[in-house]
């Protein structure tokens, strides 16, 4: 049995077809590309505030100084030795506060 005869006119794996739209492919692509400083006139991005606000978020991440080793080694000392205590009630309130700053309060 023939399955190519069960579906006659659906030829969608005809090779001639294949070679054909492969070429046409190609054809576009040389021509977007020679093109394309065309296109980049009439192009516009816009940016969201929200984009913008992680951009700078990010820039500034980017260009804080580094991280402070000899804070971090007294931490681990402090931590090895049992000695680090979390005072819960001053994050609690930094929490508090942050937020009441950051709702204009």
């Amino acid at each position: 049995m023939d399955i190519k005869k069960l579906f006659t006119g659906l030829e969608a794996y005809d090779p001639a077809r294949l070679e054909k739209s492969e070429t046409e492919s190609a054809t576009r692509g040389r021509r977007s590309r020679a093109g394309s400083s065309e296109g980049a006139r009439g192009d516009k991005v816009n940016f969201s505030d929200d984009a913008r606000l992680r951009t700078e978020a990010y820039s500034s991440a980017v260009s804080a100084p580094d991280v402070r080793r000899d804070k971090i080694e007294a931490i681990k000392a402090q931590i090895a030795a049992g000695e680090y205590k979390i005072d819960t009630q001053k994050i609690a309130a930094k929490v508090v506060q942050d937020d009441l700053e950051f709702f204009g309060l």
